[in-house]
């Protein structure tokens, strides 16, 4: 589960730091740039005729006076919206760190339960390893109670014992196989719903809130570009 919530983490980060300092910035040049265009093309392309005002220096200085407060209201906004996605994802990265210590803290308990019993026989000597439960297995004194233990001890001849072993292995084998398609059929599947849940949040809530122009800076372009036509 930590490696989904870590794969995550990272691609939040890409996708953030990528969108506020490229995409950003690139959508208020195109956007600068398609109306300064439809702006001077519309009696070319159109025929359209505009009845605007001379040239007034104050008006000028007006309009480029709150085009400047729009602006800097408008970098103000998105310096927020950047500033929230940063403490959120630091906020996700703190739970993958928590997560990701509680996980390995418990794969190294189950790993410390693990014993390994050597059985000997008049055939052979075997090494098994077997998971012992601490409440159940082990005695009073601490030693492991083997008639507690499910294990196989190799009473039979060495062709029947070799038979079982042979169709054990091969059931262990096909249910690994199964455990191991499983494992990986939930892991791709959450994490495609994380990295979708992710994408959601950051689209209804930076992206649909990012200004890459403020009303007041396009009525200054619009401006600027019909005074320059006259």
């Amino acid at each position: 589960m930590y490696v989904i919530f870590t794969h995550v983490a990272g691609i939040a980060l890409i996708e953030i730091l990528f969108y506020f300092y490229y995409i950003g910035p690139v959508e208020t040049d195109m956007l600068k740039t398609s109306m300064k265009n439809i702006v001077s093309n519309q009696e070319k392309k159109y025929a359209i005729k505009f009845e605007i005002p001379e040239k007034d220096d104050d008006l000028d200085k007006e309009l480029k006076y709150i085009s400047k407060e729009g602006k800097n209201n408008r970098e103000s906004n998105n310096s927020d919206l950047h500033d929230k996605a940063l403490t959120y994802w630091s906020l996700f990265v703190a739970l993958t760190i928590l997560i990701t210590f509680i996980e390995l803290f418990i794969k190294y308990r189950r790993k410390k339960k693990r014993k390994i019993i050597r059985l000997k026989s008049s055939q052979e000597i075997e090494l098994m390893e077997v998971r012992s439960r601490l409440d159940s297995v082990t005695s009073e004194d601490g030693l492991i109670n083997s008639q507690n233990l499910n294990i196989l001890h190799p009473d039979n001849d060495i062709e029947e014992l070799s038979d079982f072993r042979e169709n054990n292995l091969i059931l262990i084998e096909r249910k690994k196989t199964l455990i191991s398609v499983c494992k990986n059929t939930m892991y791709y599947i959450f994490f495609v719903l994380f990295l979708l849940a992710f994408e959601f949040v950051f689209f209804q809530y930076i992206v649909l809130n990012y200004e890459p122009l403020s009303d007041y800076e396009l009525q200054y372009i619009i401006y600027t570009e019909l005074a320059n036509s006259l």
